[in-house]
């Protein structure tokens, strides 16, 4: 992340929610542990450049019948592969029309003392 984007991002993490917009880029916080291999942790904080187009090969936010996810996406055609990268081998196979992007991985922020982390956004 360039140094310029980061002082744009502070509103949004002092923002205490979960979901932030900050111009055309919004943050998220991560739960679950499905992205691992691709250094992905529950508790990271994921940057986003909003997009409503599936980018092939990227790891993307993406609803699936009113579910989001954090996948990496490979396009098939007229079909979508939602990528799990945990080492499970897990994926998702759906018609392209099932997907509703929101946006492209930028970046993700570690976290690694989370309550201080906590502590620090929420003064």
């Amino acid at each position: 992340m360039k140094q310029t984007a980061f002082p744009a991002l502070l509103p949004a993490l002092t923002n205490h929610d979960t979901t932030s917009h900050k111009g055309n880029l919004f943050l998220l916080k991560i739960n679950g542990t499905s992205m691992t291999d691709a250094d992905i942790k529950n508790g990271d904080y994921g940057v986003f450049r909003k997009t409503d187009t599936l980018i092939d090969g990227a790891i993307m936010a993406v609803k699936h019948h009113g579910h989001s996810f954090i996948k990496h996406i490979k396009i098939h055609k007229q079909n979508v592969r939602l990528c799990w990268q945990d080492g499970s081998g897990t994926s998702l196979l759906t018609p392209i029309r099932n997907i509703e992007p929101q946006g492209e991985l930028v970046s993700i922020i570690k976290v690694f003392a989370h309550d201080e982390f906590e502590r620090l956004i929420n003064h």
